[in-house]
């Protein structure tokens, strides 16, 4: 019997528009990608290319014009906690500390009395380097540290999924770094379905299983490649031949797709 994915994306066309004689836009052309149970699965494309929509379709934000989107055998139809996001943008509560950013999911869920809570919280904080700083402010916060604070706002959930869009992007390169290492040592120890939205080639060949590369709008996929790295894996690992042999091949699919789209303007 063929086992089931976890996440299950068949044939998902997405479109917006097209009411009152108004133009029809189509975001997402025919998408199919699936992620196995504790795999790390990157979605690598240019901007504007229908990466975030497909993020927002497994999140349960958006519905499919047609298709299906299936998470462990059921229909995505709405948000919940066991599909966890990861903005570019942290998106704290500026007037609460670290610490009640948190908990103010789970506190408001009432998952956990709150003597649990005030464990956990110490637990996730702990786990992403922040154990020192459960008081503060955000705004007393560099960019990496709120981004710390998102991630465990997110793991104090306990998801099953978690989708990551672009979540590095707006920091600076020693900071991207740092995070990518917290985030793969964070994924080795939870083990959890990660779905992540990036531009960036060597990020997705460090931290993913399996790599879709999407075309330009409007979303296609191109290609699907399997990681052949063996985990744990460090940041040592992009000045291997075989990384920029592989980063080559990436990158050789996405200007075939520039050109594509360069010729029919």
């Amino acid at each position: 019997m063929k086992p089931q994915h976890k996440i299950s994306i068949e044939n998902v066309s997405v479109a917006f528009g097209g009411d009152a004689g108004g133009p029809r836009v189509i975001a997402l052309d025919g998408i199919t990608a699936h992620a196995q149970d504790c795999e790390f699965v990157a979605l690598l494309g240019p901007s504007g290319c229908g990466k975030s929509t497909l993020l927002n379709l497994v999140a349960g934000f958006l519905q499919p014009t047609t298709g299906r989107v299936v998470v462990d055998g059921v229909d995505v139809q709405q948000p919940g906690p066991e599909r966890a996001v990861v903005f570019q943008d942290a998106n704290l509560f500026p007037w609460l500390s670290v610490a009640k950013n948190v908990a103010f999911g789970p506190r408001v869920r009432k998952a956990f009395g709150e003597k649990e809570l005030r464990e956990k919280v110490e637990h996730y904080l702990d786990l992403v380097g922040l154990g020192k700083f459960a008081n503060r402010l955000p705004l007393e916060l560099s960019g990496g540290m709120r981004q710390r604070v998102a991630l465990a706002r997110v793991l104090i959930n306990e998801p099953r999924v978690m989708l990551m869009d672009e979540p590095f992007g707006a920091l600076d390169a020693q900071t991207r770094m740092v995070m990518q290492e917290l985030l793969l040592k964070i994924w080795e120890r939870q083990r959890m379905t990660v779905l992540f939205v990036t531009h960036d080639i060597d990020e997705a060949l460090l931290l993913s299983d399996r790599i879709y590369t999407m075309s330009s709008h409007p979303g296609r996929m191109i290609d699907e490649l399997v990681v052949p790295f063996e985990r744990p894996r460090t940041y040592e690992l992009t000045m291997e031949p075989e990384f920029a042999r592989l980063g080559r091949q990436l990158l050789d699919h996405l200007h075939d797709e520039a050109r594509r789209v360069a010729t029919m303007q």
